[in-house]
């Protein structure tokens, strides 16, 4: 299995060049599974710059945007799973708590 086949399919929208910023931008598509992700992109490149390379810029731009994406959401996700574990752990200590009190009180 090459690398080619392992990457996912990347598609680019319409690029144009920002001469503002000295870049090319476009909007690229991620398919990753029966998902797929939007990004806008860039890559700064002088305006008679070769195709493969703009392309390739925007193609490497749009993987370390979902790298990245992807990152802060598992980082998102273990943040909720710990507080959600935690207040369910406080929950618990305090209803055992409150029943140790009222055997307490009954007795």
């Amino acid at each position: 299995m090459s690398i080619q086949e392992m990457a996912p399919k990347i598609a680019l929208g319409l690029t144009r060049y920002n001469p503002e910023a000295g870049s090319f931008e476009a909007r690229a598509v991620l398919y990753e599974g029966n998902t797929s992700f939007t990004y806008n992109v860039s890559v700064k490149a002088p305006a008679h710059a070769e195709f493969e390379t703009i392309v390739h810029g925007l193609k490497a731009h749009t993987l370390r945007r979902h790298q990245d994406a992807k990152q802060k959401t598992q980082k998102l996700i273990r943040q909720t799973v710990r507080s959600v574990l935690s207040r369910a752990k406080a929950s618990a200590f305090g209803a055992k708590k409150g029943l140790q009190v009222s055997a307490f009180l009954s007795a």
